[in-house]
């Protein structure tokens, strides 16, 4: 059965379409604004000659969003010695990149205040991985966000091209941490690329040389030289180490 007065309003019941229209069209009629008061009668506003009637938008003087007159933050311009301490951070930095320790005897032809540029970085945590290691020449700094201290020792003995102590300490340095002897053709190859001639003269100079009394050398039976120092393996070792890695790599 249907329901009488079906069409009739409801208490709660949503306004019709046309009850919103005509509201709005009311409401924009009493608006205080003449252009929309001067309608002819019965003519609905546009909603665009409702818009321009709007007064423009003020911003208030203090307004968080908008930038307030004579109170802009500016950062504070760097000192000198800050730009310095920068420059020379950057620069070892650099060439740490490119596989290289930095000296200070280098650092002090550039600038002669470098010592207390130097003190100034080594307080300031944004340079901590500037780190220095002594050699026997110099003081030579690196960064160990790109260069372990394994390598920089490497590239000191480089840098001082003092070739028999370069030679020495690497050979011992394998014949005691792997264990294994140091083939000839480890110093020709990069980073060191020695010269063959260089090499051999090195090896002779290192058998008459007592501080590199311990450093000996043998041919494998490919025909390859070898060095290793006696202070921490025997020949007889040294000839079985190397038969053993040439079959691994066979």
């Amino acid at each position: 059965m249907t329901p009488e007065n079906s069409n009739e309003k409801k208490d709660g019941d949503l306004p019709a379409q046309e009850d919103k229209q005509d509201n709005v069209a009311e409401a924009l009629k009493a608006s205080p604004y003449p252009r929309l008061n001067e309608l002819p009668e019965g003519e609905e506003p546009d909603l665009f000659v409702y818009l321009k009637s709007l007064p423009d938008a003020k911003i208030p003087p203090n307004y968080e969003g908008s930038p307030v007159e004579g109170n802009e933050e500016e950062a504070p311009e760097k000192t000198e010695e800050e730009l310095k301490i920068e420059a020379l951070a950057e620069k070892i930095r650099s060439r740490t990149r490119d596989s290289q320790v930095t000296s200070l005897t280098l650092l002090l032809s550039e600038d002669s205040e470098t010592p207390k540029i130097l003190e100034m970085l080594s307080k300031d945590e944004a340079f901590k991985d500037i780190v220095h290691l002594e050699g026997q020449k110099d003081t030579y700094y690196y960064s160990d966000l790109t260069m372990t201290s394994q390598f920089a020792n490497i590239a000191i003995l480089i840098e001082e091209k003092d070739y028999l102590h370069t030679v020495a300490q690497m050979v011992r340095l394998h014949t005691k941490t792997y264990p294994a002897p140091t083939a000839e053709s480890y110093f020709t190859s990069p980073p060191y690329r020695y010269p063959k001639a260089q090499m051999e003269q090195v090896r002779l100079m290192l058998k008459d040389d007592p501080r590199y009394a311990d450093i000996k050398e043998f041919t494998s039976k490919e025909g390859d030289i070898y060095l290793f120092s006696s202070d921490h393996m025997t020949e007889a070792y040294a000839i079985s180490l190397t038969d053993y890695y040439a079959e691994l790599k066979e």
